[in-house]
């Protein structure tokens, strides 16, 4: 309980602190800080800031644990309630009225849980989840459904931006995925090595990776989890207005084509592939009769698909090594695009 380790932690300087707490919410009714401990205009270099202090371990408790939390500031020793009022403010709280009215708490403010990455909208759906919750035959999903919500949005963050514990969970559902695709996978090390550089699109349930290019292309590097983490994941991709290209398997050169990408027919992808200086392709890739490409990796072959935007194949045409030497009949393809 979250009292007991706040107690522990400051209590010689806490005269009185009451918390009450339920599988989804906490009640903060008083923090009272002692008289020598508060602040004082007069001496502000004293200052410890415990109030600030308690209530940041709070927040973090209550996100952590996805859990409201709900207060009345009351006037104590002086301490005015617009004062209290502001104060709490600064941690997130808003008042309990108007759009952010909570019908089930009787306090006058209120805290919903945040994380990284989390939507602002996504305050009814913690809502209503929280007030499920209270039917027991619901909790597991709910509190699964929970977390789902709650993921880290990446949007174009690079492996470094990423904690070590994020990089480790990436990498179990990078290994996870590629097990099941190709029966193996990059060790951790390398996964680590390489990630570093790579922006991620998505969430941690489901992401896509790219590198960008010295010409300002984005190639996708890789796609692992749930495919509703995956398809969110190209939406944001897609967002960058970028030329976005990649060699990739089926089902995600399925999904792209639904998003408007287009996968050149055999004769284009003969004619591209001699002109891509094999460095940007990869050096262990090789074309097959039908169009598609055959990639070597660390554990084996694999055939996969050519796919790309409009606007690379627009860019093709201006690139100086390329597109000079593009056939006339493929520059009137990609102009008709």
């Amino acid at each position: 309980m979250i009292k007991k380790e706040l107690l522990e932690k400051y209590g010689e300087y806490l005269d009185q602190l009451d918390i009450s707490e339920t599988n989804t919410s906490l009640k903060l009714s008083m923090i009272k800080v002692k008289p020598e401990f508060r602040y004082d205009k007069n001496n502000p270099g004293n200052n410890l800031k415990i109030g600030s202090k308690v209530m940041s371990d709070l927040i973090r408790y209550a996100d952590s644990h996805i859990k409201i939390i709900t207060l009345t500031p009351d006037n104590i020793d002086g301490v005015s309630v617009n004062v209290l009022t502001q104060f709490y403010k600064k941690f997130g709280f808003k008042m309990n009225k108007g759009h952010n009215k909570n019908f089930e708490y009787n306090d006058l403010m209120i805290r919903y849980p945040k994380l990284p990455g989390m939507k602002e909208n996504s305050k009814e759906l913690i809502k209503n989840l929280l007030r499920e919750s209270y039917k027991p035959k619901h909790v597991t999903q709910l509190i699964r459904e929970c977390f789902l919500l709650l993921e880290r949005d990446f949007n174009g963050l690079t492996g470094s931006q990423l904690t070590t514990k994020e990089i480790d969970d990436l990498y179990l559902i990078f290994k996870q995925s590629y097990m099941n695709s190709i029966g193996s996978a990059w060790p951790i090390e390398k996964f680590k090595s390489r990630v570093q550089d790579w922006l991620l699109f998505g969430n941690s349930d489901g992401f896509v990776t790219a590198r960008l290019q010295r010409s300002g292309m984005l190639k996708l590097t890789g796609s692992a989890g749930n495919p509703k983490g995956i398809l969110f994941g190209l939406n944001e991709l897609m967002a960058t207005n970028k030329a976005i290209w990649g060699v990739v398997t089926p089902d995600i050169a399925g999904m792209l084509q639904k998003k408007g990408f287009i996968i050149p027919n055999k004769l284009f992808m003969k004619i591209i592939f001699k002109l891509i200086p094999a460095n940007v392709l990869g050096p262990d890739v090789q074309i097959n009769n039908d169009g598609t490409l055959n990639v070597i990796g660390d554990g084996g072959s694999i055939d996969k698909i050519f796919v790309a935007n409009k606007l690379y194949y627009k860019e093709l045409l201006l690139n100086n090594e390329i597109g000079d030497k593009i056939p006339n009949i493929i520059k009137l393809w990609i102009k008709a695009l």
